[in-house]
């Protein structure tokens, strides 16, 4: 009898090692993160800022299916809002000087009445936050797509809103970002 509880233990130890634990990586070409901020000019025009970024990289782990953690990493060089200037004061915004990315860890998946969110730590100019980001997952063939937006606040990362000429163009406390990131199964 103990030889036998001895066998199941050791058939039951392996099974549960043959969990699918699979690594993805993040498919650049594939992939945006972005922001979006307004501004107000003259104090009384709204003023749409847009900066995209491809130039990301990352990780995730994924069991039976679900996301489990992993990384992901925004090479703060780049963003492009089409007008240069502003890319070279966004970069200072964003503390490129001593970081060079934007980092999110993600600790776990969550769901909250119907809703995906993802949880984990975003770190913007060496501050880092605990954010909740609501996504739509999307799986095709070999891939897992995460797309989602969230409002933050400079100030949440240290940050003071940009300004062109001290008065003229300010933009506002909130932003906008948001990300369409798609990883591909390693093989």
């Amino acid at each position: 009898m103990k030889s036998l509880f001895i066998k199941l233990f050791i058939l039951l130890f392996l099974l549960g090692g043959l969990q699918a634990n699979e690594q993805y990586s993040v498919d650049a070409k594939h992939s945006t993160v972005y922001y979006k901020s307004l501004a107000d000019i003259l104090f009384f025009i709204d003023n749409s800022i847009l900066g995209v970024n491809q130039k990301i990289q990352g990780q995730i782990n994924v069991v039976d299916n679900k996301l489990i953690n992993g990384k992901i990493i925004i090479d703060i060089k780049g963003f492009d809002t089409d007008n240069s200037y502003r890319d070279s004061d966004v970069m200072s915004i964003l503390g490129y000087e001593t970081e060079q990315h934007i980092i999110f860890t993600i600790n776990k998946t969550e769901t909250t009445q119907g809703q995906l969110y993802l949880v984990g730590e975003l770190e913007v100019n060496s501050v880092a936050k605990e954010i909740k980001m609501p996504v739509v997952k999307t799986y095709i063939d070999n891939s897992i797509t995460y797309s989602g937006k969230l409002d933050v606040k400079y100030s949440d990362f240290g940050m003071t809103p940009p300004t062109l000429a001290g008065f003229i163009k300010k933009a506002k406390e909130s932003l906008e970002i948001g990300a369409t990131i798609t990883f591909v199964k390693d093989n």
